[in-house]
């Protein structure tokens, strides 16, 4: 799976450099990839910003896998950081 070679590259670049791992709360099309065989194109994947991402870390990681990155290149995919505060949900189900 294109998503998952993608984050396994990730992962080896990101312990390589920082020795720790890091875990990342996947949301929004890639969140369902990993969850179903369903399987479409996307050019980025979408990561909430926690408390262990600080600035350092989330530009650390952006480098890594950020767009124009190298794994971007490689991969055709980048990863985005989005705030804790956007993925909310209406009150009431539409």
């Amino acid at each position: 799976m294109l998503f998952e070679d993608f984050i396994e590259e990730l992962h080896a670049l990101w312990v390589e450099c920082d020795g720790e791992h890091l875990q990342l709360k996947v949301l929004g099309s890639t969140a369902l990839f990993l969850q179903t065989p369903y399987h479409r194109g996307t050019k980025d994947s979408d990561v909430i910003e926690t408390a262990r991402m600080d600035r350092e870390v989330k530009a650390r990681l952006l480098a890594l896998a950020g767009r124009d990155s190298a794994l971007h290149r490689r991969h055709r995919m980048y990863l985005d950081v989005v705030s804790p505060n956007i993925p909310m949900l209406p009150p009431e189900p539409l």
